[in-house]
């Protein structure tokens, strides 16, 4: 089942996140928030970088490495749609937000879940995701920007001005690992969003606020995975 066929075609405000009855096996995996499988990373990465398991703390503050994570904000979803002659429309939306530091160093972030889907019957005809991420820092700030196009996961990007880091799915399957791959050249980030193998990768010799920022995008995903 993909997310545009979770809408429901009424006022809504919040959504489960599965309601197909599956065997066990798929039911447990899936509870995770992922897969079965941890993500596995291209060896350039994993030799030439700092692994960082991600623990949870509370509901709202999680850390991994030298980052903590406060403030997690995770909204609620709103939206609605319309069914006319056995043809349907709707469309949601969804705000999260949370603060990311590094010693004295932090970015506070404020994203925009949008989605809509079109549908025929019990067939969805066309469905679209969109997720904007503002990253407060200076005059030029960060931002994330992520799209996905019906069946397709979200890729995007993370953009300060004319720079910009390519975000692109590593997802493995129904029961693979979940994740996502961050390049500008290379691979210099990759984060497991599934919730029982949370886990950051940050290249080493990268600039203090470009770690920063990939540290940033990361958490960014993996939040976007439990509210998507």
């Amino acid at each position: 089942m993909n997310r545009s066929q979770r809408f429901s075609l009424s006022r809504y405000v919040v959504m489960p996140k599965f309601h197909r009855v599956l065997p066990f096996v798929a039911v447990a995996c899936l509870a995770t928030l992922g897969g079965c499988k941890a993500l596995t990373v291209p060896q350039g990465l994993a030799e030439q970088s700092t692994k960082m398991p991600v623990a949870k703390v509370d509901r709202g503050h999680m850390k991994f490495g030298e980052y903590e994570v406060h403030n997690i904000r995770r909204g609620w979803s709103k939206g609605g749609g319309i069914s006319v002659g056995g043809l349907g429309a709707s469309k949601k939306s969804r705000d999260f937000s949370f603060l990311l530091a590094r010693g004295a160093e932090s970015f506070t972030v404020t994203c925009k879940l949008q989605a809509s889907s079109t549908s025929a019957g019990s067939i969805t005809v066309d469905s679209s995701e969109q997720v904007l991420c503002d990253m407060a820092s200076g005059e030029t700030p960060w931002k994330i920007v992520l799209v996905g196009q019906g069946n397709k996961s979200v890729s995007g990007r993370l953009q300060k001005g004319e720079r910009e880091i390519q975000i692109s799915p590593a997802h493995g399957g129904a029961f693979g690992p979940r994740g996502y791959y961050i390049r500008e050249g290379q691979e210099v980030a990759a984060v497991d969003v599934s919730k029982k193998f949370r886990t950051v990768w940050l290249r080493t010799e990268l600039e203090a606020e470009v770690s920063l920022a990939l540290a940033t995008a990361a958490t960014a995903l993996m939040i976007y995975e439990e509210v998507a």
